[in-house]
């Protein structure tokens, strides 16, 4: 049923969302077997959060983070009788789904109840960016680099896509917007991976001095997290191509940062595909890194500004939890950077696509 459910959830099916997660829980733990089935509850972490910390303990679950599950349907935003029928979870155990921007309740006191701060937006990560980072044009893709990479598009309409996600940008009452999404589970984390695996210590410190002086780093097959879009595989180790006794922590710390560059130009790729992209933004901590701007622009082809404050998803929940108000801008951009012609970096690009070819064959 794998193409049918990414048409009713926008993702592809992975044990990476929560359906099978929670098949497995209903199945193979005793909680299945418990008499008091009336109190079973399922969800993400943000329900169980509503629940514990509102004073009227609602049950329920906003629409990006209900999308997550693989048992929410992105058309009629509401679960699926029939994805919950294949994934053998019943709708009974599930929170009511509810827009992003809502009053969700006020928070619970113990102590002193004329400050009941209300809750005004849920919404998962990508979402908070998409919406922290500005206006965005179709024909510009935001892409947020943490401890992982997401890129998102706005979609003027709801469309699938057989090879990237389809998510949620926002919702209310009264409306919902969608995107386009590609994942890169290895950004930060292959740094903080390589830095382990590698005994580099002072890593993060150092990345920018290494991407000013290394002219010649190996390729590095960034598989760490597992691939995200468009393999979805997390059964291949990472891998260090070109290197030897001789290469240095600060060519083995650029080969990743530029892995991390490859993994996002392959997948702005495919967005393309779809319709032009004319421009990038980035925000997330990784976009600090003047050179890892400088090689994703080069590489890419395309100009690329780079938000002020790069926290794009503290400040998008914000904005969504004040109503929206329009004298806040939340997009300002400080930085740009104009695509410049680097031979090296496309040599090491080709190298990298032809690796990982070889090793997904």
């Amino acid at each position: 049923h794998a193409a049918r459910i990414r048409r009713i959830t926008g993702l592809p099916l992975s044990p990476y969302y929560g359906a099978s997660k929670l098949h497995w829980l209903l199945n193979e733990t005793a909680v299945s077997g418990s008499g008091d089935q009336q109190c079973l509850r399922l969800s993400p972490l943000s329900s169980f959060l509503l629940y514990h910390l509102l004073e009227n303990r609602p049950y329920v679950i906003d629409h990006s983070n209900a999308q997550r599950t693989q048992l929410f349907d992105i058309e009629s935003l509401d679960w699926s009788a029939q994805l919950a029928q294949w994934f053998s979870v019943p709708l009974r155990y599930l929170p009511a789904c509810v827009p992003m921007s809502m009053d969700y309740g006020r928070l619970a006191s113990a102590a002193d109840f004329s400050m009941r701060v209300p809750v005004t937006a849920v919404c998962g990560d990508q979402n908070a960016a998409m919406v922290g980072a500005g206006e965005l044009h179709e024909d510009t893709v935001l892409v947020n680099i943490g401890s992982g990479a997401f890129l998102l598009r706005r979609l003027a309409r709801l469309s699938r896509s057989e090879t990237l996600l389809t998510g949620i940008a926002y919702s209310d009452t009264e409306k919902v917007e969608y995107l386009r999404e590609a994942t890169i589970n290895g950004a930060g984390s292959a740094l903080d991976w390589a830095a382990n695996a590698w005994g580099i210590s002072g890593l993060r410190e150092r990345i920018p001095h290494c991407l000013e002086s290394v002219r010649e780093p190996p390729v590095f097959i960034n598989t760490v997290g597992g691939l995200g879009t468009p393999w979805m595989r997390g059964d291949l180790e990472p891998v260090l191509v070109g290197a030897s006794q001789q290469t240095t922590d600060a060519q083995r710390i650029v080969a990743v940062v530029e892995s991390i560059v490859f993994l996002i130009r392959l997948n702005l790729e495919l967005i393309a595909r779809e319709s032009a992209v004319a421009r990038l933004r980035l925000s997330g901590g990784l976009s600090r890194l003047d050179g890892l701007c400088r090689k994703l622009c080069d590489l890419s082809g395309l100009p690329l500004e780079r938000c002020e404050q790069v926290e794009a998803t503290a400040r998008g929940v914000a904005w969504l939890a004040a109503g929206r108000p329009e004298s806040w801008n939340r997009g300002r951009v400080t930085d740009a950077f104009t695509p410049q012609t680097d031979t090296g970096l496309e040599r090491r690009y080709r190298i990298f696509r032809t690796e990982l070819e070889r090793m997904l064959a």
